[in-house]
């Protein structure tokens, strides 16, 4: 204390006696440096004060250096950094979160410390850096891609005043190389218009952490990184729950005319439609099927009366069946005046083989006769065997409908085992007469399937 007394001049220091003890700050932390030409803005989080009753009452204090745990730019009079003593009783010079300083090129590192209402200062924060001059490289989103497809269409830019462009040294990284090999990484670049092709590993899925490095002319650097999911084609819904089956067959159909598609399921001695709602499933208990194994099952509307009907084949408790059960509002009650081969072990479709607007029937299997494979014209909602197609016996068969020649009207595959061994054969459609093509090479199969 200086001044003037009533007994004159006065030069006194007062020691403070109290024995409370005051505990610094903890130092700040998540330090961020935004660098924008040759401007940084550097933020901080708020420290925390036993003594400082909010964390707004702090004020900070940092250093700069060109070098790690130097203090050449900027000096924090606090000696030594290891523990932030303040060399003068004073508030620090920011009194906010940030702070912005302008900068020629170079590197810097830099930390801060907290400083509470009685001038004690925090140990610094861990030593951060950032570079001024450095390349800028244009923000890249997060990227996702189908399994074992490329992709090609991540651009970027990047700008700096010393280097020409299509001229930086680039260095690319990937956090997953299981996924992601690096050798499946490349660039092109025109214009300054850099484009990155990307190419998974074959049949994997999972998340990568692409980095790209940019060094200059000057060997400044900067680094952006981005994630690149790789998405399974097919995932399950883990939502659903259905009921296990084996010998059996599933079909799609929108049974109910509700817009959206319905299950149908058999095997294991089972046969069961699950009703879609809004995506999830539940069995409709009031639907009675006989129950099969060996089986296979076709939704068609075989009556024309828009709505799908129920194909079902397999081995019933009475024995082999092949059976259609009709579509009224959403309930099933089967055709008895419709006469089929029963089979199993076998193979059943609608398709209009002949072109005249109605669905006709292609069954294949094991029959109380043999192995069969034969088409069945519909005619006004009654079936007869069309015998002038001769097609090979089969069991252990799987058959498929498609126009393969284009020509407007329904080819087929055939497939299973004849007594003669396994066979794969493809039949052209002319006029609803079905004729081996020949020199496809298909090598037989049976117990398969086929589309």
């Amino acid at each position: 204390m200086i001044g003037e007394s009533d007994h004159g001049r006065l030069v006194t220091v007062y020691r403070n006696n109290l024995d409370i003890p005051n505990i610094p700050p903890a130092p700040p932390t998540n330090l961020s440096a935004e660098v924008t030409g040759h401007k940084a803005h550097l933020t901080w989080s708020a420290s925390s004060d036993a003594e400082t009753i909010s964390a707004s009452g702090l004020n900070y204090n940092l250093y700069i250096g060109s070098t790690p745990g130097a203090t050449d730019i900027l000096s924090p009079m606090a000696l030594p950094l290891s523990n932030g003593y303040r060399l003068l009783p004073a508030r620090g010079h920011i009194q906010t979160l940030s702070a912005t300083k302008v900068l020629p090129d170079g590197n810097y590192y830099w930390a801060v410390q907290a400083i509470d209402t009685a001038f004690a200062g925090s140990e610094f924060s861990t030593e951060s850096s950032f570079v001024i001059g450095a390349p800028e490289i244009s923000p890249i989103t997060n990227q996702s891609t189908p399994e074992n497809q490329t992709i090609t269409t991540i651009s970027f830019n990047i700008t700096d005043t010393n280097t020409s462009p299509c001229s930086f040294n680039l260095t690319l990284t990937s956090s997953n190389e299981t996924l992601i090999p690096l050798q499946n990484i490349s660039y092109t670049c025109n214009n300054n218009q850099y484009t990155l092709t990307i190419t998974p590993a074959s049949n994997q899925t999972g998340t990568s952490m692409i980095a790209i490095i940019a060094q200059d002319a000057d060997t400044y650097s900067s680094t952006t990184t981005f994630e690149l999911n790789v998405l399974p084609v097919f995932s399950e819904d883990q939502d659903i729950s259905l009921t296990g089956v084996s010998n059996g067959s599933v079909a799609f159909g929108d049974y109910d005319n509700d817009g959206d598609l319905d299950i149908l399921m058999t095997g294991s001695g089972i046969a069961k439609i699950y009703r879609n709602t809004g995506g999830s499933f539940s069995e409709d208990s009031a639907i009675a099927l006989p129950s099969v194994y060996s089986s296979s099952v076709a939704f068609g509307d075989y009556d024309n009366d828009g709505d799908l009907d129920i194909l079902i084949a397999g081995n019933a408790v009475s024995g082999k069946i092949a059976r259609i059960y009709r579509n009224t509002g959403g309930s099933f009650s089967e055709d008895t005046t419709i006469d089929l081969p029963g089979v199993y072990h076998g193979s059943v479709n609608f398709g209009d083989n002949d072109n005249d607007g109605d669905l006709d029937i292609l069954i294949a299997g094991d029959s109380d006769s043999g192995k069969i494979a034969k088409i069945y014209r519909n005619s006004d909602g009654s079936f007869s065997e069309y015998t002038p197609v001769n097609l090979p016996g089969v069991d252990y068969s799987a058959t498929s409908f498609g126009d393969y020649d284009n020509d407007g009207d329904l080819d087929m595959l055939l497939t299973g085992e004849t007594n003669s061994g396994n066979i794969a054969k493809l039949y052209q459609n002319s006029g609803g007469m079905l004729t081996e093509v020949p020199g496809t090479n298909f090598i037989g199969v049976s117990d398969a399937s086929v589309a």
